[in-house]
């Protein structure tokens, strides 16, 4: 499930991006994580992991993320998974970040190969 039009890729030479944000019961902060990922300009996959909060209806209000999910809690392996499966249908590299604010889009800055513009 797509909410909203596709983002535009996010190149570095000829590698495409895209960031994974997998997802159990964080409908309190997951669709700001989700909106701050959204600001790398690549493709963000929201896999939600079986929640049982009200994480799901939060993603749908969260317009231009790839939502996915498991109808039972599967774990955060296999959320990672789904969402590399899917990624990897339009970008050569992903990155991860985690749902409950631990990570911030800069921290994306620190990879080489994902050099961040602005």
């Amino acid at each position: 499930m797509t909410v909203g039009p596709e983002p535009a890729e996010k190149r570095v030479g000829d590698s495409r991006f895209a960031v994974i944000i997998p997802t159990h019961n964080h409908g309190g902060r997951v669709a700001a994580v989700a909106r701050k990922a959204m600001s790398l300009g690549c493709p963000v996959f929201v896999v939600d992991d079986g929640s049982t909060d009200d994480t799901a209806q939060v993603l749908r209000s969260v317009s231009g993320i790839q939502l996915l999910h498991h109808p039972v809690n599967r774990g955060k392996g296999a959320a990672l998974v789904t969402g590399m499966h899917k990624a990897a249908e339009i970008a050569d590299y992903a990155v991860t970040m985690d749902a409950d604010g631990q990570h911030t889009p800069e921290d994306a800055a620190k990879a080489e190969r994902f050099p961040i513009s602005g």
